[in-house]
């Protein structure tokens, strides 16, 4: 017989998958270590598959790319049939940002002025995400967490922002070489510049601060410093800013009294507020109007409170003659006529001065002197129409109007007349005379040319040519004025002169303008 033995070496094979590693989208790693399989009978068979029963490979060290975290299980058969098997995770499960969103403010809205929260966030990728924030396409926030910031902004301002988006990932990748490991580590960063917004605005967003001045005012009616011959005053200012003004905060004041919007006497229709008075205002009155406050919607105040002041001219101009005197004859025949015109309002409008005499247009040929508060004004009569006519009674009539800005001007007419005194002839009465005491005759009257005008010199002489009586006569304003011109038949010292016919002369500027007898008998 023959017998034999024989003996089995136990099992030594060894499988290394590696140690379990990190890599980044879109990177590769070589699975297993260098060796994969040591002991054992060689040559080695391999078998590369998931924890999902997936085949992935044959070789001792194939290279995976793997999408989300996977493991790999090694299995090694030697020549003797001895197995092993040994496993490595490859985590994948970063995921890069790919978009974030814009959430406040909204795209051109405009915000009080001062602290400005500017709010995003992120819509995937794996954490930690950092973000730089731009301002005006200048960055002043970088590498941040918070998907917030808090920034101080003045009033009256426009920006852009945007923010810019990233997260990193880190390849840890190990070798296996015998009895030694090493890591090979490898960073990746994703960044994206541009972020959707849920409003439809293109481009970057922008935003507004409040503008820094309130609204603007101006008085449109009456102006300033005006004249108002109204006599239902209306009184228009506007109020404006483009942003719009609040209705509520609308406040003037007008000689002292404050009306708001509400109030019966406003009307507001932006810009314009309209004060309607409810009373009349007084002749000479002046109307002091301020508007105190208005804002506009964001709060901002009336630019700078404004007054102003007009005037009430309600009384014409005052007409006064200073020549001739119209309570008496006119005695000069040449007579100019002056008058003053005086206004303490508006002023005169010289224009609307008319001026008439006997109904004829004599406006033009008046010589004024004086300002639009004083004026006088002189007619030449002399040199415009020579003399006027004795006995004449002259017609005057003087026009004007002064110079209100608002409403129709107050205007006044003053019409006069006067007399010149009628031309007289050489006359003596009564002639004879007889001045015996008895009231009847006691005494004659002269009449000579011009004595409504002139004085005059009587001389009186008898047969002999002896000057016995002479005196001043004239001027007079009526004939009843005889007391001047008498004579009652006495010598220059009072005495009685003797009954007879006596002669006379009357001088007038030094010429003889009436000479004759007069017969005295007693």
């Amino acid at each position: 017989d023959t017998c034999w033995s024989f003996i089995t070496p136990p099992c030594g094979l060894i499988v290394n998958a590696c140690e379990d590693a990190y890599i980044c989208p879109g990177d590769e790693i070589t699975l297993g270590g260098i060796p994969s399989a040591t002991g054992g009978i060689e040559p080695y068979r391999y078998l590369w598959i998931t924890s999902n029963n997936d085949t992935v490979d044959t070789i001792a060290n194939p290279v995976v790319s793997p999408d989300t975290t996977t493991t790999y299980i090694l299995f090694v058969r030697d020549s003797y049939g001895c197995t092993d098997s040994d496993t490595i995770t490859v985590f994948a499960d970063f995921h890069q940002v790919t978009s974030g969103e814009y959430i406040y403010p909204p795209a051109d809205t405009t915000l009080p002025p001062g602290p400005i929260t500017l709010i995003w966030h992120n819509i995937d990728g794996t954490l930690p995400i950092y973000y730089n924030l731009y301002l005006d396409d200048t960055i002043i926030r970088e590498n941040i967490l918070d998907t917030f910031v808090v920034i101080d902004i003045p009033c009256g301002e426009t920006h852009t922002w945007s923010v810019e988006l990233y997260n990193i990932c880190y390849d840890t990748i190990p070798h296996c070489e015998g009895d030694s490991i090493w890591y090979q580590t490898d960073s990746s960063i994703y960044i994206i510049d541009s972020m959707s917004n849920p409003w439809g605005w293109s481009g970057n967003p922008i935003f507004h601060t409040y503008p820094c001045t309130g609204p603007v005012a101006s008085f449109e009616h009456p102006f300033d410093s005006a004249f108002s011959s109204c006599q239902n005053d209306t009184i228009i200012l506007s109020i404006y800013d483009s942003d719009g003004v609040v209705d509520s905060s609308i406040t003037i004041t007008i000689n002292g009294i404050t009306y708001t919007g509400e109030s019966s006497e406003i009307q507001w229709s932006e810009p314009t507020l309209t004060y309607i008075s409810s009373t009349e205002f007084a002749d000479g009155q002046t109307v002091s109007v301020c508007i105190d406050s208005a804002n506009d919607i964001y709060g901002n105040p009336l630019n700078s409170p404004q007054c102003w002041e007009y005037y009430i001219d309600k009384a014409p101009p005052r007409i006064d003659v200073i020549e001739p005197d119209t309570t008496v004859n006119v005695r000069n025949y040449e007579q100019n006529i002056t008058f003053d015109i005086s206004d303490r309002g508006s002023g005169i409008d010289i224009s609307s001065i008319t001026y008439y005499i006997n109904g004829v247009n004599q406006t033009e040929n008046l010589v004024l002197t004086g300002n639009s508060e004083n004026l006088r004004c002189n007619f030449n009569t002399r040199d415009i129409l020579g003399q006027f006519v004795p006995g004449e009674t002259v017609f005057v009539s003087i026009a004007v109007c002064d110079s209100p800005d608002f409403c129709a001007p107050n205007c006044s007419q003053l019409d006069f007349t006067f007399i010149t005194v009628p031309e007289a002839a050489c006359y003596v009465h009564p002639n004879p005379f007889t001045p015996d005491g008895n009231n009847i005759n006691d005494f004659t009257v002269f009449d000579y040319p011009s004595m409504f005008a002139k004085e005059a010199t009587i001389k009186i002489f008898n047969l002999r040519g002896v000057e016995v009586f002479s005196k001043n006569i004239g001027p007079i304003d009526d004939y009843s004025e005889q007391g001047r011109r008498q004579w009652n038949g006495t010598d220059g010292n009072g005495k009685k002169l003797p009954d007879g016919i006596y002669m006379y002369i009357i001088i007038v500027d030094g010429e003889v303008v009436c000479n004759g007898t007069v017969v005295l008998a007693r």
